[in-house]
């Protein structure tokens, strides 16, 4: 099971996670080498468990966003546009199979104004919820 981490300390932040996989024929062998923090431009950061190939399919639409739209590099628009992005992903491109598990993210940048935020999005909704208490855990 992964867990990703993400704590607020002062206008500071860290994020951890695990870096095992295991799913499908792979469950005898897991991976001990997955990425599950990435960075996604201009100094936004997302931490994901669940389901590796649809994480991978929002860090990928969500990377061409940022460096394609000037919009997108704002945090506040990346907040507020994140959920529509992950929901279609999960609803219209993965498969029954992939949905079983889940996917959780948490989004780290700092606003126009400079303070930095944590937000988490949780399938299949993906509202997003502000981190208030200094941390958070998803997985």
């Amino acid at each position: 099971m992964t867990m990703v981490v993400g704590c607020l300390f002062k206008n500071e932040g860290i994020m951890v996670a695990d870096s095992r996989a295991s799913w499908g024929i792979s469950l005898d062998k897991p991976e001990d080498m997955l990425q599950k923090i990435l960075p996604v431009g201009f100094g936004k950061v997302i931490g994901y468990s669940g389901s590796v190939n649809i994480a991978t399919r929002v860090i990928s639409d969500l990377r061409t966003l940022i460096q394609r739209k000037k919009s997108w590099r704002i945090f506040e628009n990346v907040v507020r546009d994140l959920q529509g992005l992950s929901k279609y992903n999960f609803i219209n491109k993965s498969t029954d199979k992939e949905r079983e598990s889940g996917l959780s993210l948490i989004l780290s940048g700092r606003t126009s104004k400079g303070k930095l935020e944590f937000w988490t999005f949780n399938s299949p909704l993906f509202k997003p919820e502000l981190i208030k208490y200094n941390f958070t855990v998803i997985g």
